[in-house]
């Protein structure tokens, strides 16, 4: 979605080049095949009345304390910050940023722009956008008015109000006085045709209301089109988010593509900063991430498509009369068929879960993953596909799911006969072959035990996954399969130092050095 409005000023986050393993618990931490230091201890609460140390200054978040027993990484996270300028010395980027202070330059092997849809990094890079046709124009108008009486509290996000008066939807950003009407423009007119008056009008037609007095706070117009960057990253910077991308809101596909974008990004920056891939691992930000996203644009053009036809059909007055009549029939029928047609913006679980990824950061396994579609999810543990959830229990009862499993860092998961996979990955974590990260591994199937769950259903785990009992499949830190071995191998801790040396782009004499050490 594109916004015509001035880009608000760049946040720039500084960040050193050391990189800790700072990793949020997860909801059913998983038995690891090698035991992570010890947390430090919590910092000590300040007694009632006990004066605080000193403010950070306005606009400035304070830097994070490298205080109990464990060292983090230098980050400053400054607000009112610009990039203006950009070129690359040695192979690092320098930033030239201007705020309150002037200007000054920072120095960075990495950079990652999530700076929106009008990127200033991306316009610095010279980085081109491709779009695709654009449908139109919608103009928001931001409100505030107590509509209680006609939602009567009823808790839905969207409303569309198909009249032959006006046509728009109705966003409620607080469930009670806080409401978004977006409204499509007709063709030839402007925000300026948008006058106070007229947005006061629009809203008491759509409400019913005709003595509204609604609070009107903003109005902002918007282009119904999709970009997607022609490159994902370049000379070390990387681009997410909407800097990346850009869709109409008709799904709900951005925000998901631009946290998919930053998931997939972290782990392989983290591997590299911490010295456990090459550089070349980076490369595969892009051929995993832009596929995606040419995809979700493609299916919000096709939604705001079908939901401009439904609406076109609900302005015209005499189409809504015959609509009404015994005539109507077939007016009827058609506007049943585009109502079914809209239901792909709602019911999308397969484009949000059904991507499989193709890149050099996957060992193939000679398979072909089922091919979902919009509305339908065929999970597949095939490499490249997100791990697909299934229930298990463990050894208190609790059903936890192998996506809560995953967590944060490398998964090894194995069938009941597995067994030799647990000490592999306790094997290859000991001699660093996944980087300065810690391997969790589990048994699927039979009896809950140590490192081991029970399935829900019994024999679900195999069926669902492609493997035989002795079979296991290696999990990335982004929820993504690396690697599946549809059954038992000679030498697993082989098995898994291969799929290193090819997911992180490292080569045997690095490997030999690691273990050297």
């Amino acid at each position: 979605m594109r916004r015509e409005r001035a880009p608000p000023p760049t946040r720039t986050i500084e960040h050193s080049a050391r990189v800790d393993d700072h990793r949020a618990p997860h909801h059913h931490p998983l038995p690891q095949a090698h035991p992570p230091r010890a947390a430090p201890a919590p910092p000590a609460r300040p007694s009632p009345g006990a004066r605080a140390g000193p403010r950070p200054p306005p606009g400035r978040a304070p830097t994070p304390s490298r205080s109990g027993g464990r060292t983090g990484p230098a980050t400053t996270v400054s607000f009112g910050q610009e990039a203006i300028g950009h070129r690359v010395e040695q192979g690092r980027s320098v930033l030239t940023v201007r705020g309150a202070d002037g200007d000054r330059e920072l120095s960075a092997r990495y950079v990652v722009a999530a700076d929106g849809g009008r990127s200033a990094m991306r316009n610095l890079t010279g980085i081109k956008v491709e779009r695709g046709v654009a449908l139109g124009q919608r103009v928001n108008i931001y409100f505030h008015a107590d509509l209680a009486a006609q939602t009567r509290n009823r808790p839905y996000l969207l409303w569309t109000i198909m009249a032959p008066d006006t046509q728009g939807i109705f966003i409620a950003l607080d469930g009670h006085s806080r409401w978004l009407y977006s409204i499509e423009l007709l063709p030839g007119e402007t925000l300026a045709d948008y006058t106070q008056a007229r947005a006061v009008q629009q809203l008491r037609l759509a409400t019913g209301v005709p003595d509204l007095e609604p609070d009107i706070r903003s109005m902002l117009l918007w282009t119904i089109g999709m970009g997607v960057a022609t490159r994902f990253s370049t000379n070390g910077v990387f681009f997410a988010g909407d800097a990346a991308h850009t869709f109409p809101p008709m799904g709900g596909l951005g925000m998901n593509s631009g946290i998919q974008d930053g998931h997939n990004l972290a782990w392989k920056l983290a591997a590299v900063l911490r010295g456990g891939a090459a550089p070349e691992l980076l490369d595969t930000y892009e051929a995993e991430r832009r596929p995606v996203a040419l995809l979700n644009a493609e299916q919000c053009m096709a939604n705001a498509a079908a939901q401009q036809q439904a609406a076109k059909m609900m302005s015209d007055p005499a189409l809504l009369d015959l609509m009404a009549s015994e005539a109507g029939a077939e007016v009827r029928a058609q506007f049943a068929a585009g109502v079914e047609v809209q239901k792909a913006e709602f019911h999308s679980q397969g484009q949000q879960f059904g991507y499989v990824y193709d890149s050099d950061a996957l060992i193939p396994d000679g398979t072909v993953a089922p091919t979902s579609k919009v509305a339908e999810y065929r999970a597949t543990a095939a490499p490249g596909a997100r791990l697909p959830h299934l229930r298990l229990v463990d050894t208190s009862g609790n059903r936890p799911s192998t996506v809560e499993l995953s967590g944060t860092g490398w998964l090894v998961l194995a069938g009941p006969a597995g067994r030799s996979w647990i000490d592999a990955a306790a094997q290859v974590t000991a001699f660093g072959f996944l980087g300065a990260v810690v391997i969790g591994a589990a048994v699927i199937g039979g009896e809950p035990g140590e490192r081991a769950y029970a399935e829900a259903v019994p024999g679900s785990f195999s069926a669902l996954y492609g493997i035989e009992n002795e079979g296991a499949v290696l999990v990335r830190p982004d929820g993504h399969v690396a690697a599946r071995w549809s059954s038992g191998v000679p030498d697993a801790a082989g098995a898994l130092r291969a799929v290193a040396e090819k997911v992180l782009a490292r080569g045997t004499a690095v490997v030999w050095e690691i273990i050297g050490d």
